[in-house]
C-alpha cells in the first residue's frame, strides 16, 4: 500500500477497538512491512511540514518589505493580501500536517497494542497465529506436526483472534 493511500486511511479512524479478524491478522501478518510504512509516513509528513514551513517564511519576508514600502499605494496593498492569503493558507496546511502525525500516531499505538496483546496470548494460541501468520506454515502442516485437526486449528485461531480483541479493549480502557 502506497504511503498516500495511507495516510488517507488515518484521517478520521476509531481505534477503541483491535478491530475484525481480517485486521488483526493484517497487523500480525505485516508487522515489519508496517513498520517501514510508519517511517516512510513520518518521513513525508515531516518533509511537508518542511517544505510549507520554508514557503511560509519566505512569504512572511515578502509581506513584511511589501507591507514597509507603501509608495505604490494600492498594487502594493493588493500584493501584500495576496501573501497574506497565502501565508495563512501554508500555515493552515501546516496544521493539518501536525493533525495528521497525530492520526499517524495513533495508529501506531493501536498497531503495538495489537502486537503487544499477540504476545501475551498462551502459549499455544501465540504459537497457532506466528506459524499461520508469520511463518506462514500451512493450516494442513500445522496440523499435521501438531496433531490437531483443521477444525481445531481454526477454533484456536478465532480463539486466538478473540483473545487479542478482548485484552484490547480492557488495555484501551485502562489508559483512558
Amino acid at each position: 500500500m502506497e504511503t498516500k493511500e495511507i495516510r488517507r486511511k488515518l484521517l478520521y479512524k476509531d481505534y477503541s477497538s483491535a478491530g475484525d479478524d481480517e485486521h488483526i491478522q493484517y497487523v500480525i501478518s505485516n508487522r515489519e512491512l508496517i513498520r517501514s510504512q510508519f517511517l516512510s509516513l513520518y518521513d513525508d509528513i515531516y518533509a511537508d511540514i518542511e517544505t510549507n514551513d520554508e514557503i511560509l517564511q519566505r512569504l512572511a519576508l515578502r509581506s513584511v518589505s511589501y507591507s514597509s514600502v507603501n509608495s505604490q499605494g494600492a498594487q502594493i496593498d493588493g500584493i501584500y493580501r495576496l501573501i497574506e492569503q497565502k501565508k495563512n493558507e501554508k500555515h493552515r496546511q501546516i496544521m493539518e500536517l501536525y493533525d495528521e502525525v497525530g492520526r499517524l500516531e495513533a495508529y501506531e499505538e493501536h498497531v503495538n497494542l495489537i502486537w503487544r496483546c499477540q504476545r501475551q496470548l498462551p502459549e499455544e494460541l501465540r504459537e497457532v497465529l506466528d506459524s499461520l501468520l508469520i511463518k506462514k506454515v500451512s493450516w494442513k502442516k500445522f496440523a499435521r506436526s501438531h496433531q490437531y485437526s483443521e477444525s481445531t486449528v481454526s477454533r484456536l485461531r478465532k480463539k486466538a483472534f478473540s483473545q487479542i480483541r478482548s485484552h484490547y479493549e480492557e488495555l484501551y480502557q485502562r489508559a483512558l
